[in-house]
């Protein structure tokens, strides 16, 4: 993960196959992968991988992870109303993470639920950190291929640009 959020997808997808190689089951690589599947464009990939995760361990303590990562698959994906109930479920172990937030939020823009991301939107901003903004989101995942589907949910959403 430290390779590819460094920008490096191709490294850290390699070194998540290795790893994946050793073992087919290993479901928290399984969803890391698919989460950087994502990042590179690799949509449907990512499901798929993502959904193993959640398969292979569906009682994993890693399980809120599994979901976050499953939920920006399908968003990635444009599978919206799959999105929502995993990142949902991804905010309620996790509440204090803005990453969540911003993923539903842009979620909720997609699918035209403007009362929800407003909601979402005030309490993503009392966490710790700088607002959540549109110029703010697209700073953080440039060269990361599924921010264009977030961003366009953000800016649906009613997020401002800065």
């Amino acid at each position: 993960m430290c390779l590819t959020s460094g920008g490096q997808h191709d490294r850290g997808l390699h070194e998540l196959q290795a790893a994946l190689r050793a073992n087919p089951n290993f479901a928290l690589a399984r969803a890391l992968s698919g989460w950087v599947l994502s990042w590179t464009g690799r949509f449907d990939d990512a499901v798929v991988e993502t959904q193993t995760a959640l398969s292979l361990s569906p009682a994993d303590t890693f399980l809120s992870l599994y979901e976050f990562c499953h939920g920006s698959a399908l968003l990635a994906a444009r599978r919206f109303k799959k999105a929502l109930p995993c990142i949902r479920d991804a905010i309620v172990s996790f509440p204090g993470f803005p990453g969540h937030y911003a993923l539903l939020i842009s979620c909720c823009g997609h699918l035209g639920l403007w009362q929800e991301a407003e909601v979402l939107l005030a309490q993503r901003n009392l966490l710790a950190g700088p607002p959540l903004t549109v110029s703010l989101a697209r700073t953080q995942l440039l060269g990361f291929e599924q921010g264009l589907v977030l961003v366009e949910g953000l800016i649906r959403a009613g997020v401002p640009e800065s």
